[in-house]
């Protein structure tokens, strides 16, 4: 992974961010400085492009964990009843966020890898290809949110059955926790 520092080493050198730059000021530096613009890209869509996959994976984890917290200890749910949902919907708030910031960050994801490809192009000589419709159509981006999306919907889900179905039978007597069976000597 790259440094903060180094990743933004262009503010330092007084040019401009391949995010936030308009298209003047790109030309300008892919002019002036070609080598020092593709590097600057690279890193940036590298930097994105890691971010995009770990913050996925990250919710992944926090929603498994928070939805399935419920099913771990039935006394705990006996006790609490339906307040044990604040858990799976605190897993919900955070996919929630997770989708809505991940919007921007794929955007910003995609404005960076086109200015690199443009460039690398330019520079180096390498034909992109581009694949079919499908995969113009549904690409990185798109499925990293179907993904999110459908983790959302997961998580309703799951709060859904927890609602009807599993805390009535474990506020109703369903939680049958005994000791461990004991082993009985054998005698001959």
């Amino acid at each position: 992974m790259i440094s903060p520092s180094s990743r933004h080493d262009w503010r330092l050198r007084g040019l401009v961010s391949p995010v936030t730059a308009d298209d003047h000021e790109v030309t300008m530096l892919y002019k002036e400085h070609p080598d020092e613009a593709l590097r600057i890209l690279w890193e940036e869509y590298r930097y994105r492009h890691e971010l995009c996959w770990r913050v996925p994976v990250q919710l992944t984890a926090a929603a498994v964990a928070l939805s399935t917290l419920p099913y771990v200890n039935c006394r705990v749910v006996e006790v609490l009843g339906e307040q044990i949902l604040l858990v799976p919907y605190v897993g919900v708030a955070l996919t929630g966020y997770g989708v809505l910031s991940m919007g921007a960050e794929l955007d910003r994801l995609l404005r960076v890898r086109a200015q690199y490809r443009v460039l690398q192009k330019d520079e180096l000589g390498v034909k992109n290809v581009t694949g079919t419709w499908l995969e113009r159509w549904f690409h990185f981006g798109v499925r990293v949110e179907v993904y999110l999306a459908v983790l959302l919907a997961l998580q309703l889900s799951n709060i859904s059955v927890l609602k009807k179905h599993w805390i009535p039978i474990m506020t109703h007597g369903g939680c049958t926790v005994s000791a461990p069976p004991t082993a009985e000597p054998t005698t001959k």
